[in-house]
């Protein structure tokens, strides 16, 4: 195993479990989806502010994993291919996300770099809007890259599976889906 390889794979395991259970957002248009994931960062923005003022170290670990799911699902809108984007050549995503934590520059703490990023990405969708001469798709895949990254490096300092974290959050949001009433 690889972390180019796992990167891969969790962005196609992404793909399958928004084709059957977010098919509300794979019909929008592309800016549509674009928007609203830059929504969902958004939120997790302040969650992250709300959880980093409060200690609430569950509730930090719970938009970490959603916003990894966000970043995943962001990619794969754009058809980004994360793994290449960030050179992932290490032997597993946890050594990517300890390579990245080693090689960390602290003038900026987490919290303030994922809202930095998610407001350059709400900067692209309203430049879209408003048809300004702005590198929309560079702006939005290279923030969500970022993000991608920040999160694993996170999850890295935090000492978080981030791939057994993110398994069983998908297990929880399919099990609660009303679809699954209707699986054989």
């Amino acid at each position: 195993m690889s972390a180019r390889k796992d990167i891969t794979d969790l962005q196609r395991k992404q793909l399958r479990h928004d084709e059957g259970y977010h098919q509300d957002i794979l019909v929008l248009d592309t800016a549509r989806r674009a928007r609203h994931m830059t929504f969902h960062n958004a939120k997790y923005s302040g969650r992250f502010m709300a959880a980093t003022e409060d200690g609430d170290e569950d509730l930090f670990l719970r938009t970490l994993i959603d916003a990894f799911i966000i970043s995943l699902a962001t990619a794969n809108i754009f058809g980004q291919d994360l793994a290449a984007e960030l050179d992932a050549d290490s032997p597993t995503l946890s050594d990517l996300g300890n390579e990245l934590a080693d090689a960390y520059n602290e003038e900026a703490s987490f919290t303030r770099t994922y809202a930095s990023l998610s407001g350059e990405m709400a900067k692209a969708c309203e430049s879209l809007d408003h048809l300004e001469d702005f590198p929309f798709r560079a702006t939005l895949t290279g923030c969500n890259a970022a993000i991608f990254n920040a999160l694993i490096m996170e999850a890295s300092i935090r000492q978080i599976d981030i791939q057994a974290a993110y398994a069983a959050r998908i297990a929880e949001v399919e099990t609660a889906s009303p679809r699954r009433l209707f699986e054989e």
